[in-house]
């Protein structure tokens, strides 16, 4: 990437981010915040709600001490002097966090992480991403949940760049559903879309995916209802999208 090209990005995203500030600062409504990989994307665009995207992010990255912490406060502010716990006063008690992680953990990391007991792999990894959901929520005060495991997409191991595939199809929706009861068992609140958007299979339905592994934002609906029940929300559910 060019230097020129680099910079201009750098300048965008920071912009971005003050942006971010002054919708923050200047409002009189509970925002919903979601973080974390790419399916907190699912509902951009949604008002109400402010995405913190960390990029290809893990559960087991994100299960490592403060590593949740240091990751929102460089997602809400431009200034690092402000420091980690003053970054966060900018998610006040009214608002809700919810952090989407763990898809890219089953389809590219479980095949060598779990070689030993699969059960008590994923209780001990949900055991340590709940310690450090209860941390953001002693420091800021707002509701935080963590999201379920979007459903696997159909396919076998494949070495893709973009979107590399390890263990088959029937071994990622055993370890999706093993990953996500050890969450909703973690003592973190816990929002379950799982069967919303799963086929007979288990796997992701053709007519909600999009290109890739994603839920298609025309078809989030019943993750902000999830949401909703769940009092995380505050917003209007969308009629259709």
């Amino acid at each position: 990437m060019k230097v020129g090209t680099f910079m201009g990005l750098r300048w965008q995203a920071e912009m971005n981010r003050l942006h971010l500030i002054g919708r923050m600062t200047f409002r009189n409504s509970p925002i919903l915040f979601t973080a974390g990989d790419s399916h907190s994307r699912v509902v951009l665009g949604t008002p109400g709600t402010e995405v913190l995207h960390f990029g290809a992010v893990t559960l087991h990255r994100l299960s490592r001490p403060g590593e949740l912490v240091c990751l929102l406060a460089r997602s809400l502010t431009p200034v690092p002097r402000l420091g980690l716990k003053s970054a966060l006063h900018f998610i006040r008690p009214s608002d809700s966090l919810v952090v989407f992680a763990g898809e890219i953990d089953v389809r590219v990391h479980f095949q060598r992480a779990v070689r030993t007991d699969p059960i008590e792999y994923t209780h001990a990894l949900a055991k340590r991403f709940a310690q450090q959901i209860q941390l953001v929520n002693a420091i800021t005060g707002a509701r935080v949940a963590i999201a379920s495991i979007t459903p696997p997409i159909y396919g076998n191991g494949r070495q893709e760049t973009e979107l590399p595939i390890n263990g088959t199809f029937q071994q990622r929706i055993e370890w999706t559903r093993m990953m996500n009861q050890a969450l909703a068992d973690s003592g973190a609140p816990f929002v379950d879309c799982f069967d919303a958007y799963a086929d007979s299979c288990g796997a992701l339905r053709g007519e909600v995916v999009d290109e890739t592994v994603h839920i298609r934002l025309d078809c989030n609906t019943a993750v902000i209802e999830s949401l909703s029940s769940a009092g995380l929300f505050q917003g209007s559910i969308p009629t259709s999208r």
